[in-house]
């Protein structure tokens, strides 16, 4: 059985990777989300398990010890988050097609491990920065602290953009599910769907 293929979707937070991801699921069954770990609170709404792996530090700690993620960051100065190693490369055994929402640095850190992974970075429209700003804001739980430094790693993070196989330049959202989900059908080498 051929091994699946990973795609990791990348880029700035507010850019709405988790949007385009879902609708990439809702369209796509054959293929499996990568739920990551983190160590902060869960938003409104959030369920553990299916937004995240909701950890305490000290259980993330020894996650790591044991090697139990593939990559893992503390974002913004706050908290860790992490992509579970063993679920990963289990489905890839199997040959399920996996799709991982990750920040930056942990994209590039699983490409070198897994070269064959596929990335997808999501670009906010312009004005960029402000773009992000007021998303961050719609989605709420921010102090303006922890906002500047979101955006302080937001521009960091766009000027690596270069770095990755693919881009979605996400304004209008109809637009980019579409433009998404004919990505991932093309990484996957899959007939386009009407």
């Amino acid at each position: 059985m051929p091994e699946g293929k990973l795609i990791v979707v990348v880029g700035p937070s507010g850019v709405g990777k988790r949007t385009l991801i879902k609708h990439v699921l809702s369209h796509m069954p054959q293929c499996w989300f990568s739920v990551s770990a983190t160590t902060r609170q869960p938003r409104a709404g959030e369920v553990d398990g299916a937004d995240y792996h909701f950890m305490s530090g000290e259980a993330f700690r020894t996650s790591i010890r044991k090697d139990g993620f593939l990559e893992y960051e503390e974002f913004a100065g706050e908290n860790f988050y992490g992509t579970p190693r063993m679920p990963v490369e289990m489905r890839l055994l199997a040959g399920d097609h996996v799709i991982a929402e990750l920040e930056v640095k942990g994209a590039l850190k699983v490409k070198a491990l897994l070269p064959r992974t596929e990335t997808i970075f999501i670009v906010p429209p312009e004005p960029m920065i402000e773009t992000l700003r007021q998303r961050i804001l719609e989605r709420g739980g921010v102090s303006p602290e922890s906002l500047e430094r979101r955006l302080k790693t937001a521009q960091e993070e766009l000027a690596q953009e270069h770095l990755f196989d693919h881009h979605v330049v996400n304004d209008e959202l109809s637009v980019a599910q579409n433009e998404m989900l004919w990505r991932v059908r093309k990484i996957l080498k899959e007939p386009a769907m009407a």
